[in-house]
């Protein structure tokens, strides 16, 4: 009767068990030595868990120039794919508006040598208003 592969609960790879049924050699043996991390349960994983968001740039205090600008895309409420613009800092995304990027570049005709800025917020929905505020 031949041997039934299984799939280790820790990297996912195929294995023939041998010496346990639940983790691959590798995994096996750094769970042996202590050196094995991320083996929570799904439970341990739900009660931790944080669904990704986007920050808006407006939450943040301060704000450089000279961040690097990506592109994302999502999906409305109605099903409709979107295109937004975000900065990176710390790992964390902020969603930058168009209206922000439109101030900015006024402000940055006046005063080219801007390092940084703050953005104010008010309203919500569709009646959100951003304010760019230069800093230094």
């Amino acid at each position: 009767m031949p041997l039934k592969s299984k799939i280790c609960i820790n990297c996912l790879a195929s294995f023939i068990p041998t010496k346990n049924e639940y983790y691959c050699e590798k995994c096996f043996n750094l769970l042996k030595g202590g050196n094995l991390k991320n083996m929570a349960t799904l439970m341990e994983e739900a009660k931790n868990y944080e669904a990704p968001t986007t920050k808006n740039i407006a939450d943040l205090k301060e704000v450089p120039v000279n961040l690097e600008l990506l592109d994302r895309t999502g999906r409305g409420s109605d099903g409709e794919e979107f295109k937004y613009k975000v900065i990176k800092i710390d790992g964390v995304e902020y969603r930058v508006p168009g209206s922000v990027l439109g101030n900015l570049k006024v402000i940055s005709e006046k005063k080219p040598d801007l390092k940084k800025f703050a953005v104010s917020k008010q309203g919500t929905g569709m009646n959100t208003r951003y304010t760019v505020i230069p800093i230094e």
